[in-house]
């Protein structure tokens, strides 16, 4: 019973902490035409035509750019 209402408090404690956050930002997502290879080296030329994806931490300092 203790790790049932264990989990429903942390799940009501993260729906709390997205509802904070307000409404999500609309996204616009490219379609690629081109092969890739996710082998962690963006060498593909298609990888210079899109956009990047504005992007905040929430670990170690919520809100703060990225830093990597």
């Amino acid at each position: 019973m203790k790790k049932l209402l264990l989990v429903f408090s942390a799940l009501f404690a993260g729906m709390q902490f997205m509802l904070a956050q307000g409404p999500a930002e609309s996204l616009r997502v490219s379609t690629i035409r081109e092969s890739i290879v996710f082998d962690g080296v963006p060498d593909e030329d298609v990888w210079q035509t899109i956009e990047t994806l504005p992007m905040v931490m929430l670990a170690p300092v919520s809100g703060n750019e990225p830093t990597e």
